[in-house]
């Protein structure tokens, strides 16, 4: 099978960075799902309909916007009208870390969101800066011969990446603003990553509390004063999400998903899901078929 990095129009750098323009003839000589990697989409369409699928549920998109996906979602292009302009920035979670190894450039606030809901609409002033910078990062991709190839990525990508957590704090997220700087705001981030890379397998306050050299009871306070959340609430709708995913894989059974997420058996799971769900496992696996949703 020919590796997606290896294909024609795709600018990569080690298969740790690649963007490519989304085209619909493409996609139709390479249908590709995109896994575990961290995908941003740079969206301009004028109302004609973007179509992908996330972890299986079909997202319709008709304004600009730009679509943050995790690494832990699926991402499937279905429709792509010629209308509309979609560039895809691939880039592994290694490499993010490697140009923010001590701040992440974005609030709190935007990391929750997408977490929910991964698209965020922007006017298209804000999406016409970010594509200025996302054309300069294409040629540099495309430059294999320069000797300064990776210092030179690395400096634009890190300053898009800095222009749109600026775009986010001004426009999105203003009340971050003020305390955006401040080494608490900067625990409750370190709190999430640490979640989203070991959340499967760790379910105590006390493992986050011990991983960042505080009390408990100190991270419980900071993250809350910083996300409105409390840890516990962070841990749980982490859990119910990747619980609710895994019941959309119709190969998995609920042993197979209580293992996968380290409860200890299906009672445990079971019990879970019905206390924050009000349902079991079983009536949301029957109820939830795949379907088309509008995200507004």
């Amino acid at each position: 099978m020919t590796n997606f990095f290896d294909l024609e129009n795709i600018y990569n750098y080690k298969g740790e960075v690649a963007l490519w323009k989304v085209d619909q003839e493409f996609l139709k000589t390479h249908p590709i799902v995109f896994r575990n990697i961290h995908s941003l989409l740079f969206v301009e369409t004028d109302h004609e309909e973007l179509v992908i699928k996330l972890n299986g549920v079909t997202v319709c998109i008709k304004e600009s916007c730009i679509v943050d996906i995790l690494d832990s979602y699926q991402l499937e292009f279905i429709s792509v009208p010629l209308t509309v302009s979609v560039f895809h920035l691939l880039y592994s979670n290694i490499f993010f870390m490697e140009m923010f190894k001590f701040k992440s450039p974005f609030p709190v606030a935007y990391v929750t969101k997408i977490r929910l809901n991964p698209i965020l609409y922007l006017d298209n002033v804000y999406i016409d800066l970010l594509l200025i910078k996302i054309n300069r990062i294409r040629e540099i991709l495309s430059d294999n011969n320069n000797l300064y190839q990776k210092e030179i990525l690395v400096n634009e990508l890190s300053t898009m990446f800095l222009e749109y957590g600026n775009i986010l704090i001004r426009e999105k997220f203003p009340r971050e603003s003020l305390s955006f700087n401040n080494n608490k705001e900067n625990l409750a981030m370190e709190f999430v990553k640490m979640l989203m890379n070991s959340g499967k397998e760790k379910h105590s306050v006390n493992f986050y509390a011990n991983g960042l050299g505080v009390s408990n009871q100190y991270l419980a306070r900071i993250v809350k004063a910083s996300t409105g959340h409390t840890v516990h609430n962070w841990i749980s709708q982490f859990l119910l999400s990747e619980i609710m995913d895994l019941l959309k894989d119709t190969n998995m059974n609920l042993q197979q998903i209580a293992d996968k997420i380290s409860f200890s058996d299906q009672a445990a799971i079971t019990k879970f899901f019905k206390k924050h769900t009000g349902i079991l496992p079983s009536e949301f696996k029957r109820n939830n078929p795949v379907k088309k949703v509008y995200l507004e």
